[in-house]
């Protein structure tokens, strides 16, 4: 208002240019925001796998151990002059409780996982004859005493035998285990399911490498590479060459 006259101002601008950046940035919010999206999908799916994964194990762990349990009890029942039964009562007994619910997890018998391995592979009737230096890694150790029991348990089920032999080297950094049984050779080529294939995803997640052969007879080979850089304690993937 100017001396008592009203005016109308009238601005005009270019906003052709405004409207086209936002545009833009709408366009790439979409974007961003279906890229979110497709992250969580996939963040989702590899948690479903691993929960799944680990859940596959567990179950494979358990079909394992309760395999052990029975074949014991079947071995006391038959031999009931060499064998302990305090074992053979603590192993069920804390099988069922674990199956109850009423115990966290089935029987560990001894401290040490190697020497558990041998007296519950003794338990069911199978001798376990080891030659060469046992590894001092935990982690490679846990893995013989794995392969050991599982070992053991398919003498009895598959092979008719009642010993198993463990052959262990290591040499400048590398660690070499092979397992043969005295028992029938496989009737063919050995399918990887359950506690074999459960060995092998440990083995090859602390680098190793695994074979199976199944002529002229059964043998489980494991390998591993120790990195002896810098001093460091990592296990690497076994050297082809």
């Amino acid at each position: 208002r100017i001396d008592n006259a009203d005016y109308d101002q009238i601005t005009s601008m270019n906003v052709t240019e405004r409207y086209k950046i936002i545009r833009e940035l709408e366009e790439k919010h979409g974007h961003l925001q279906d890229i979110r999206r497709r992250m969580k999908e996939v963040s989702d799916l590899s948690g479903d796998m691993f929960i799944a994964q680990e859940e596959a194990d567990a179950r494979a762990a358990l079909h394992n151990q309760l395999g052990q349990v029975l074949l014991m009890g079947r071995y006391y029942i038959n031999h009931q002059d060499i064998t302990d039964p305090k074992m053979v009562y603590a192993a069920t007994r804390q099988m069922n409780q674990f199956l109850l619910g009423e115990a966290k997890e089935p029987y560990q018998g001894e401290e040490d996982s190697i020497i558990q391995a041998v007296s519950m592979a003794g338990s069911i009737g199978i001798k376990v004859i080891m030659n060469g230096p046992v590894p001092e890694n935990s982690d490679v150790r846990k893995i013989l005493s794995k392969a050991i029991a599982e070992c053991a348990a398919n003498t009895i089920k598959h092979a008719e035998g009642n010993a198993i032999t463990v052959n262990m080297s290591a040499d400048n950094g590398r660690t070499l285990i092979s397992i043969t049984n005295n028992g029938k050779p496989p009737k063919g080529e050995i399918t990887e399911s359950g506690g074999l294939l459960s060995l092998r995803r440990d083995v090859e997640n602390l680098g190793g490498s695994v074979q199976i052969d199944s002529e002229p007879e059964f043998y489980l080979i494991m390998r591993f590479w120790k990195n002896q850089k810098n001093g460091t304690n990592g296990w690497y993937p076994f050297p082809t060459r």
